[in-house]
C-alpha cells in the first residue's frame, strides 16, 4: 500500500543525513515550481500552469485546505492531558492539565487554540483523531506527497483527479475562473492527469513592468526555430494565457471586502484574501493555504504555541468574516500535516518525526465532536510512534461524498480503493447524523443544544435528542477538567430530554458539559456568572 513512497529509510531525526536531504529536495522543488511568475495586483506570483474551469462551475460548496507544513505535534494540539504516559514521555513538553482547554475527561485543546472554542461551542468543529496511513514514511517530502496524492502512486493529486473527472470540459473550454487556488506555494493536491487544475500565488516581485507593459510575462518571439525552441514557445504561450485568471482574481479581490480585522500573520493574510475572493463572488471551489514551521525538533514549546495561536486566530477571524455576509454555511475547512511527532520528547526540548495526528474540520457542514479513538500511548510501534486508527483517505471520502456530493464509485476511483467515510461531514443535501467510524461501529444519532440560560446563576437546563436508543452519559467538568457532576448515566430510548443542572455553591467560571451516546461524544461550554 502506498508502495511508491514508503520505505525503511528513517528520515525522522534531526541528526540523520536523510533529514537534510529532505529539506534540500523540498527547497529545490519549491524553487523549480515557483520561479518567476507574477500575478496582477496581488503582490504574489503565479507558479503553476492551470487548465480552465467550466463556466458552469459552482462554488456553493467550497473546500479550504490548511496545510501545517513540517509535521504538526498532534499530542500537543489535541492533548491527552489525563494520560500518565503523556506526562512521563514529555517531562518538559507536556501541558499542565490546568492549562488545557478540556473537550472531555481525557482530551483537550492547547491553550493557544482558545479562539477555536467559539466554533467548537457552536457545533462547527469536528476532530478526527489518530489519522495516518499504513507503513508510514517519516520523510517530509515523501509523506507530503502521500497525503497530496491520496492514492497509490504520486503523479496526480486527489483533488486534481476529482476536479478532472467532475469538470471534464476544462480541456476544451476556457473560462474566467480557476477550479482551484493556492497561496504560499504549489502543491500536488490539485495536479490532474492533464496538468495542474489550479493557480498558485507565491511571493515574488519579478517582471512586473514587463507584464504591465506587454501583457506577457514571458516573451514568445525571438526563440530559435528548433524542437526545443518550439517547446519553450508553447509553454510560454500557455503560461501567458494563464495570466487571464489573474485579472479575474484581482478584480474579485478588489470587489470583496473584509468585515473583520485580521491578526498580523502570514496565514491570516492568506485567509483574509480568500475571504475577499469568496465575498467578491469568485466561483472557485477549492482553496489551499499554508502555515510553515511545524518541524519542531528543538525549542518546541514557544514555537508550537505561536504557530497554533496563528492558526486559531486566522480560522476564527475567517469564519467571523464570512459569517458577517452569511457565507460561512458553504465553506468547509480541513487542516492537515504530513505527519505527527514522536511521543517522547528529545534532548533538545522538541519532538522528532512521528506518525498519526489529529485532523480538524471546521464549518457549519461538520458533524461536530471527537471522532475515532483517543491516542493509545500504551501501544506504540517499534519506533515509539502512535499506531494510526483512522486512514486519512476516510476523511477524504467524507469530503468527496458528503461535502461535494460524489457517489461511492467516484470516491473509490479517486482514492484508488473504497474507503468508508468517517462521518465528520454532513451530507451534500444538508446536515446529517454521524455515520460509521473505525471498526465499523455506527454511533447513535443525537444532538446536543446549548444550555439555557447561559450565562446562568445558579440553575440551567441542558437539552439533547436521541434518534435511536443509546447508552447515555452526561458529565459536567470544571475549568481544570475535573468531573464535578454526572446528571445522566443510563440507557435511554429515542426522544428529547431536558436535564436540570444546579451549580449552587460552585464558583463563577466556565464549565464544560459532555454528552456520550453510544460510541460518539460531543461537548459544549457554559458560564456560571454570580
Amino acid at each position: 500500500m502506498l508502495k511508491k513512497f514508503c520505505s525503511d529509510r528513517p528520515g525522522a531525526r534531526l541528526d540523520r543525513p536523510e533529514h537534510g536531504d529532505d529539506h534540500r529536495l523540498w527547497s529545490r522543488r519549491s524553487f523549480l515550481k515557483g520561479a518567476g511568475l507574477l500575478g496582477l495586483g496581488l503582490g504574489h506570483a503565479l507558479d503553476s500552469l492551470p487548465l480552465w474551469a467550466a463556466d458552469t462551475q459552482s462554488a456553493e460548496r467550497i473546500l479550504l485546505l490548511v496545510q501545517l507544513q513540517g509535521g504538526n505535534d498532534g499530542l500537543n494540539t489535541v492533548i491527552p492531558y489525563t494520560d500518565d504516559a503523556y506526562h512521563t514521555g514529555r517531562p518538559r513538553l507536556a501541558l499542565d492539565p490546568a492549562e488545557v482547554l478540556p473537550l472531555d475527561d481525557r482530551l483537550g485543546l492547547h491553550p493557544a487554540l482558545e479562539p477555536l472554542l467559539s466554533l467548537w461551542d457552536d457545533g462547527r468543529m469536528a476532530v478526527a483523531q489518530n489519522v495516518g496511513y499504513p507503513d508510514p514514511n517519516l520523510s517530509h517530502f515523501a509523506s507530503t506527497d502521500i497525503w497530496s496524492a491520496g492514492a497509490d502512486g504520486g503523479d496526480t493529486g486527489w483533488l486534481g483527479r476529482y476536479l478532472d473527472q467532475t469538470y471534464p470540459q476544462h480541456a476544451t473550454q476556457s473560462a474566467a475562473y480557476p477550479l482551484a487556488l493556492s497561496t504560499g506555494g504549489s502543491s500536488l493536491v490539485t495536479e490532474g492527469p492533464q496538468g495542474n487544475l489550479g493557480i498558485t500565488f507565491a511571493r515574488s516581485s519579478r517582471n512586473l513592468e514587463r507584464l504591465l507593459a506587454t501583457g506577457e510575462l514571458y516573451p514568445t518571439d525571438n526563440l530559435p526555430d528548433t524542437a526545443h525552441g518550439r517547446e519553450r514557445a508553447f509553454l510560454r504561450k500557455i503560461s501567458n494565457e494563464a495570466l487571464s485568471f489573474t485579472g479575474t482574481v484581482g478584480r474579485t479581490l478588489q470587489e470583496g471586502k473584509n468585515s473583520v480585522e485580521y491578526s498580523p500573520s502570514p496565514l491570516a493574510s492568506q485567509m483574509a484574501n480568500i475571504a475577499r475572493l469568496i465575498k467578491g463572488g469568485l466561483r472557485t471551489g477549492v482553496y489551499m493555504v499554508r502555515l510553515n514551521g511545524f518541524d519542531t525538533h528543538t525549542g518546541q514549546p514557544a514555537r508550537h504555541a505561536n504557530l497554533l495561536g496563528q492558526l486559531a486566530r486566522a480560522l476564527q477571524e475567517f469564519y467571523a468574516d464570512l459569517g458577517a455576509d452569511g457565507l460561512d454555511d458553504g465553506v468547509l475547512t480541513m487542516t492537515f500535516s504530513e505527519f505527527g511527532r514522536r511521543v517522547r520528547e528529545n534532548a533538545s526540548v522538541g519532538t522528532d518525526h512521528g506518525t498519526a495526528a489529529p485532523v480538524l474540520l471546521l464549518g457549519r457542514g461538520v458533524n461536530p465532536g471527537l471522532w475515532g479513538p483517543a491516542p493509545d500511548l500504551g501501544n506504540l510501534d517499534s519506533r515509539g510512534n502512535l499506531r494510526f486508527a483512522v486512514d486519512f483517505r476516510q476523511v477524504y471520502a467524507d469530503i468527496l461524498q458528503n461535502w461535494f456530493g460524489g457517489d461511492k464509485a467516484l470516491s473509490a476511483d479517486i482514492l484508488g480503493a473504497p474507503f468508508e467515510p468517517l462521518g465528520l461531514v454532513a451530507t451534500a443535501r444538508g446536515r446529517g447524523a454521524p455515520t460509521a467510524i473505525g471498526g465499523g461501529e455506527r454511533p447513535q444519532r443525537f444532538s446536543l443544544a446549548q444550555n439555557y440560560p447561559n450565562p446562568f446563576n445558579p440553575t440551567t437546563f441542558i437539552e439533547y435528542a436521541l434518534e435511536e436508543p443509546a447508552r447515555v452519559v452526561l458529565k459536567i467538568y470544571n475549568a481544570i477538567g475535573q468531573e464535578i457532576a454526572r446528571p445522566v448515566d443510563r440507557h435511554q430510548a429515542a426522544g428529547r430530554y431536558r436535564v436540570r443542572f444546579d451549580a449552587d455553591g460552585r464558583p463563577s467560571g466556565t464549565y464544560t458539559y459532555l454528552l456520550q451516546a453510544g460510541s460518539h461524544s460531543y461537548s459544549r461550554r457554559m458560564t456560571l456568572q454570580k
